[in-house]
C-alpha cells in the first residue's frame, strides 16, 4: 500500500491542449484526462473521480441528487434559496404542492426549469459515494508516498520549500495511491471539475504503483455493485437507468412495462397509479412515454455502468435486445369495430356478429391479463382517414380488457371491457374473417409538460383567485355566464373543470329519477377526487361515454394527449349544450 502527496501548482482546463510539464527530478508525468480504455484501470484516476465530483462546486457529491434533465448535483447546490422561487398558476389537483416550488437548472447545459418534487436523494449514486469514501480511507493509512499529484492550477502555486516541508510533514499528511490522491484533492475542493491531473513517481516503482490502483478499484467494484445491478422490476443490471422525483432508479424499458401493465398510463394519467414507484410507492411523475428526449437518462449512473462494469452491462444489453426482438414479432391487434369504450372506463356489450364471435372465441384461450382487442368507431360515410383512406373505421381507437364473458345458448356473447389505453391505426387486414391491424400507441404528455403547457396558454382574468382551489373553494366557484369557446383557451385548467361539471350538475336537475338511474348503471358514478371531489383526469372520459355526442367528436377525444385538452373539448361541449339548451327554451 502507498500513498500519494498532493502539490498545487497551476491549472488549465481539460479541454485544452498540454504540453508536459519538465519536473526538476527528472520524472516525466501521466496525465489522467486521456480517453480511458473500457473498463477502468489506475491510470484513469482523474476520469473516475470526475465521475463522481458536483459539476458545479466541484467537490465530491454530497446527498446527490439527480434532476429530470438526467444530470446529478450536490444537494447543497440546490439548495441557495436564490435558486427558488414559488409558482402562482393554477394546477390540477394530480400536481403535488411541494411542485410549486421551482428553480432554474444552474447547469449551463440544461437551464431547464425543475420543482421541488423532483430533488430527492439519489440512494443507488449514494451507495457510490460512501464507498469511494471507505475504501479510500483504508488507502491513507500507510507510512509514505508513491505519487505527487500536480493540479494543474494558475493560482497560488507552492514554492519548493513548501513542497520539502509536505514531504517531510507527518503520516497524517501522506495521502493514498493515484485514485485516493486525486479523490481527496477534490474532496477539498482544490480539484475543479474541468481540471486536468497529472502525476509523478515519488517512492515506488511503476508496478508496485500499478497494483496498488488496481486494487482498490477491485474493492470499489465490489462495494459499489450493489447499486446497479438492484433494479426492482427486473432484479438486473441497469439499462438506460431512469430516476423518478423520489430518488428510485429502474431501466427504461422496465419502467415502460410497469407503467403499461399497471395501467399507469393508458390515457389517464402517471398521478391516476394507486402505487407509483415499485421501491417507495410514491406517486410517479415520470412522463407516461419513457423515450429518452421526454424521461432522459441518468448519465451518471450510466457512466458509471459503462465504465466500471462494461462486460456485465454488454451481456444485459444483448438479452434486452433479444427480449424486443422476440416480442415484436406479433404486433398486429385485433378490431372490433362498432363503438368505443374510452380509457377508465367499463361497459357492456352484446357480440352477435360471427366474424366477432371468432375473435371472442380465439381471446378465450389466452391467459385474462392478455385478453386485449381494440376498439374503433365506424365509418360509414367513407371519410378519408389519414394515410389509410376511406376505409370503413375512424382511425383512432382504444385499447381495451377483455374482463368478463358469458356465451348464451344461441352463441352469441356478452361481455364486460374496460377501457385502457389510445392508439391509431398504421396499416390493417383480415384474419379469420375479423379486422386486425398495426397500431401505434399514444401516450399523454408528462406533468412537467402538462403544467408547461397551463403557464403558456392561461391569461388569467381579474376574477380568478390565484391560489389552489379544492373542496368546497371549488364547489364555491363562479364561472361567467357569458363565456364563449374562445375563452377557454386562456382560462386557467381548473376553471376548465369547473364549467364542464356546472353543466353535468345542470343536466342532473333537468333529468327524470329514472335517466340518472339507468345512466349510473351504464356509465358509473362520477369519477371523484379528494380535492376538487370530481377526478379531473378520469373525468373527460366519463363525459364522452355518457354524453350524446358523435363520433366525430368523441374522436377528438381520442387524439388528445393533454389532461387539459380534453377538458377544454368537455368544456366546449358543454357551452354549446348550454346554448342548445337556451334556444330550446325560448
Amino acid at each position: 500500500m502507498t500513498r500519494c502527496l498532493l502539490t498545487l501548482l497551476n491549472y488549465i482546463p481539460s479541454e485544452t491542449s498540454l504540453e508536459t510539464p519538465n519536473l526538476s527530478n527528472g520524472h516525466k508525468e501521466i496525465s489522467a484526462h486521456i480517453a480511458p480504455l473500457h473498463p477502468f484501470t489506475g491510470w484513469d484516476a482523474r476520469e473516475i473521480v470526475r465521475l463522481v465530483q458536483c459539476p458545479l462546486c466541484s467537490k465530491i457529491l454530497h446527498e446527490p441528487v439527480t434532476l429530470p434533465c438526467g444530470n446529478t448535483i450536490c444537494r447543497e447546490c440546490i439548495s441557495s434559496s436564490s435558486l427558488w422561487r414559488i409558482s402562482t398558476t393554477l394546477r390540477l389537483s394530480y400536481v403535488d404542492s411541494s411542485r410549486d416550488w421551482r428553480f432554474t437548472c444552474p447547469l449551463p447545459t440544461c437551464e431547464q426549469e425543475h420543482t421541488g418534487g423532483d430533488t430527492s436523494t439519489n440512494p443507488d449514486l449514494k451507495i457510490v459515494i460512501d464507498a469511494f469514501d471507505t475504501e479510500t480511507t483504508r488507502q491513507t493509512n500507510v507510512p509514505k508516498p508513491a505519487w505527487i499529484l500536480l493540479k494543474l492550477n494558475g493560482f497560488d502555486p507552492l514554492s519548493v520549500q513548501v513542497l520539502t516541508s509536505l514531504l517531510r510533514q507527518s503520516r497524517s499528511s501522506c495521502l493514498g495511491g493515484k485514485i485516493t490522491a486525486t479523490y481527496l484533492m477534490a474532496n477539498m475542493g482544490k480539484l475543479p471539475y474541468n481540471s486536468d491531473a497529472f502525476y509523478k513517481p515519488y517512492s515506488y516503482t511503476m508496478e508496485t504503483c500499478r497494483s496498488l490502483d488496481a486494487d482498490l478499484l477491485d474493492r470499489l467494484k465490489n462495494s459499489i455493485k450493489p447499486a446497479f445491478n438492484c433494479c426492482q422490476l427486473c432484479q438486473d443490471w441497469f439499462l438506460e437507468p431512469v430516476t423518478a422525483g423520489c430518488g428510485h432508479s429502474t431501466c427504461r424499458t422496465c419502467l415502460q412495462e410497469l407503467l403499461d401493465l399497471e395501467n399507469f398510463i393508458h390515457r389517464t394519467s402517471v398521478t391516476d397509479v394507486k402505487k407509483g414507484c415499485p421501491s417507495c410507492r410514491q406517486i410517479l411523475c415520470v412522463p407516461p412515454a419513457c423515450t429518452p428526449d421526454v424521461a432522459p437518462t441518468n448519465k451518471l449512473l450510466d457512466k458509471l455502468l459503462n465504465r466500471f462494469f462494461p462486460e456485465e452491462l454488454a451481456i444485459r444489453r444483448k438479452e434486452a435486445e433479444d427480449k424486443t426482438r422476440i416480442g415484436t414479432k406479433g404486433t398486429d391487434l385485433s378490431l372490433f369495430i362498432d363503438t368505443v369504450c374510452f380509457p377508465t372506463q367499463m361497459r357492456k356489450l352484446h357480440v352477435w356478429q360471427p366474424s366477432y364471435i371468432v375473435m371472442i372465441e380465439n381471446l378465450r384461450h389466452f391467459p385474462c391479463e392478455k385478453r386485449l382487442f381494440g376498439m374503433l368507431f365506424p365509418n360509414p360515410c367513407g371519410i378519408p382517414q389519414g394515410n389509410l383512406g376511406s376505409v370503413p373505421f375512424r382511425e383512432y381507437g382504444t385499447l381495451v380488457h377483455l374482463t368478463d364473458m358469458a356465451r348464451r345458448k344461441n352463441g352469441t356473447y356478452d361481455i364486460v371491457v374496460e377501457g385502457v389505453s389510445c392508439f391509431k391505426v398504421l396499416q390493417h387486414d383480415t384474419f379469420h374473417f375479423y379486422p386486425i391491424g398495426k397500431v401505434e400507441w399514444l401516450y399523454d404528455i408528462g406533468v412537467a409538460a402538462e403544467e408547461a403547457l397551463e403557464i403558456r396558454e392561461t391569461v388569467p382574468p381579474p376574477a380568478i383567485i390565484t391560489t389552489h382551489l379544492n373542496g368546497d373553494d371549488f364547489l364555491d366557484t363562479q364561472v361567467p355566464d357569458t363565456l364563449t369557446v374562445q375563452d377557454l383557451d386562456t382560462m386557467p385548467t381548473v376553471y376548465i373543470l369547473k364549467v364542464s361539471i356546472n353543466f353535468y350538475l345542470a343536466m342532473d336537475r333537468d333529468s327524470t329519477e329514472e335517466d340518472l338511474k339507468r345512466n349510473r348503471v351504464r356509465y358509473g358514478p362520477i369519477p371523484l377526487d379528494p380535492k376538487y371531489l370530481w377526478d379531473p383526469v378520469k373525468f373527460p372520459w366519463w363525459l364522452a361515454s355518457a354524453l350524446d355526442i358523435s363520433d366525430g367528436e368523441k374522436c377528438k377525444m381520442l387524439r388528445e394527449t393533454s389532461i387539459r385538452g380534453r377538458l377544454k373539448l368537455c368544456a366546449k361541449w358543454a357551452l354549446e349544450g348550454k346554448q342548445f339548451r337556451q334556444r330550446r327554451d325560448v
